[in-house]
């Protein structure tokens, strides 16, 4: 849990609880990560190879992730997500893609993402987002130069003077404009 909040303590009262939810039939055998230079979040899973009969065990992992999670935490906009990666990493030299869809439900805000057909020994899932997903920031609007230039005028009023300053100067009143 520690690992968990360190990463993600920064969200707290910017979004509620369970922002994300994975399931499978196998065990996560450690912290889920989101790695924002590869664009993916990694989930390290493991389980038996074979089932009681010998059989290879045929992998599944179901991923539900609300969009404001999304949005907010790793600045992907859930929408753009019609299609994402899933790949299964056995080792560094031993890759394969599984079967997968995505689906974004507007009603509810979320994203599910469902893989298939993949085996066990202890593999990492790891879920790649589209780079056309992510949400650029918009740079702030630069400030517009004025044209408009400060003018300064001198009143009279009998021998006394004043100088009046800005865009549209008016004497006050009793006072002249002096010529």
């Amino acid at each position: 849990m520690v690992p968990y909040w360190a990463e993600y303590h920064h969200a707290a009262g910017k979004i509620p609880a369970g922002g994300i939810f994975i399931t499978s039939n196998a065990q996560c055998f450690g912290q889920v990560v989101f790695d924002a230079q590869a664009g993916t979040l990694n989930v390290p899973t493991g389980n038996a190879h074979y089932d009681v009969t010998g059989k290879v065990i045929d992998g599944w992992v179901e991923t539900s992730i609300r969009g404001d999670f999304i949005r907010k935490i790793w600045n992907i906009e859930p929408k753009y997500l019609s299609r994402v990666e899933v790949t299964i990493e056995y080792n560094a030299n031993d890759t394969s893609a599984a079967t997968s869809t995505t689906k974004y439900i507007t009603a509810e805000d979320k994203i599910e993402i469902k893989a298939y057909g993949f085996h066990y020994s202890s593999p990492q899932i790891k879920i790649k987002f589209p780079k056309t997903a992510f949400i650029q920031p918009t740079p702030p609007p630069a400030p517009v130069p004025s044209n408009k230039k400060n003018v300064t005028i001198v009143c009279i009023k009998g021998k006394l003077t004043k100088k009046v300053s800005g865009l549209q100067p008016k004497c006050p009143t009793g006072y002249k404009i002096k010529r």
